[in-house]
């Protein structure tokens, strides 16, 4: 199968037309990459902003002295993850579309390589030759769901984790509960959100990845998932 592929494109003669066309296709999927990769810039910029005005928020809820001041930081702290959630979803749609126009990019590049017979250095051969692999490192180990997607992901998930541990501790601590078992909870319910968290962020990217192809508008495959564009 891989040599009658190889053959056919040896076959291929592009004209400049062609050529022009693709290089177009190009530098149209490398404008998009750089796009994404601004979005999910400033998706975080403005998540930074949102953990700035909580944190401010809960330091003056801790100094006043008002009554159910742990009711109050214990909602606050929900709110806070809940809207962390969302821009986690947001953050991880953008990882995906950055992979998938990456994605288109190399692949244009392996086809012009291949059908001109453009003679390329050694470090070139893995990544002609990973065009015809049939799964990915990510795909085939299944441990990679259990760790981050991104340095960004990352903190997100680390910051909303902390949120629900916070309310966690403090709705163990209205009830009067035993330090012991408030701190065990705490942990539990930190690790336990962590690891939904990066499955959740990689579920996103697998399924706006799911059968990779150069179409922009995916408007009608994925009407109801949260991270759409």
């Amino acid at each position: 199968m891989l040599a009658d592929s190889e053959n056919t494109k040896a076959q291929i003669k592009l004209d400049m037309q062609a050529i022009g066309f693709l290089n177009q296709e190009c530098d149209r999927f490398m404008n998009l990459y750089s796009q994404a990769q601004a979005n999910a810039q400033s998706v975080f910029n403005f998540y930074l902003t949102f953990v700035t005005t909580v944190v401010g928020g809960v330091v003056l809820i801790v100094q006043s002295s008002e009554e159910n001041i742990e009711t109050i930081l214990a909602l606050l702290l929900l709110f806070a993850a809940l809207v962390g959630s969302v821009y986690l979803s947001a953050l991880s749609g953008r990882y995906a579309h950055a992979g998938r126009y990456a994605h288109a990019i190399d692949s244009i590049r392996r086809y012009l390589i291949e059908t001109m017979n453009v003679p390329t250095p050694a470090i070139y051969g893995s990544f002609i030759t990973e065009g015809y692999e049939s799964n990915t490192a990510e795909q085939e180990s299944r441990l990679i769901w259990l760790f981050p997607t991104g340095t960004y992901q990352m903190f997100i998930a680390i910051v909303n984790s902390s949120a629900l541990t916070g309310m966690t501790y403090l709705i163990f601590d209205v009830a009067n509960a035993n330090s012991g078992r408030t701190i065990v909870a705490a942990l539990i319910i930190f690790l336990l959100s962590l690891t939904i968290y990066n499955v959740y962020s990689h579920m996103i990217i697998n399924r706006i990845n799911r059968g990779l192809h150069v179409r922009i508008d995916l408007g009608g495959t994925l009407q109801l998932w949260a991270a759409r564009e």
